[in-house]
């Protein structure tokens, strides 16, 4: 399907990829970032140009942090978990930095469905469409083990704990105003 001018330019510039392995990687240092307990940082998508204003600076990434299962107490207060962050990251001649911060979460910061709100339960993924907009899977509402909230805890064995309520799976869509 190529033209034999692109063809010719794609040959070109084509470079084998050298032995990753070669050489050991670089020390690791620290990390990056650190999230709070019992909460999983579970989908990331770069943040186009037309999406950057207010918080959002050029170059940020947001990413879905799907909560917390019920298993311990609350990780802080309010819980880290069923919501989409922010990173912005340092200018390119400053030093490596992060900021981040809370983009869109529930108000309760807990699954939609133990409030009867609509809002975020799972979110699972982030990644932006052609239409510049951050799209977010959310996995939906899930009982769970009742730990850090005793309303988000399976009732009947038959509900059993990390199960998915039917029919609570959505997907959001986030446009910059």
């Amino acid at each position: 399907m190529c033209t034999p001018a692109s063809l010719a330019r794609i040959l070109s510039e084509d470079a084998p990829i050298g032995n990753v392995l070669a050489f050991p990687p670089q020390q690791i240092t620290a990390p990056l970032a650190i999230e709070a307990a019992d909460s999983s940082f579970t989908g990331i998508d770069f943040v186009p140009d037309f999406f950057a204003r207010g918080p959002v600076q050029r170059g940020a990434a947001l990413y879905s942090l799907e909560g917390d299962f019920g298993f311990s107490r609350a990780n802080g207060t309010p819980e880290a978990g069923h919501e989409i962050k922010l990173v912005n990251f340092s200018r390119e001649e400053e030093p490596l930095a992060l900021k981040i911060m809370r983009f869109a979460h529930n108000n309760t910061f807990e699954q939609a469905f133990v409030s009867g709100a609509r809002g975020f339960n799972r979110p699972t993924n982030v990644k932006f469409g052609p239409d510049g907009c951050a799209w977010v899977v959310d996995y939906g509402a899930v009982r769970d083990f009742g730990q850090s909230d005793p309303d988000s805890k399976f009732i009947v064995p038959g509900d059993g704990p990390l199960v998915q309520i039917p029919q609570t799976g959505v997907i959001w869509r986030i446009c910059p105003q």
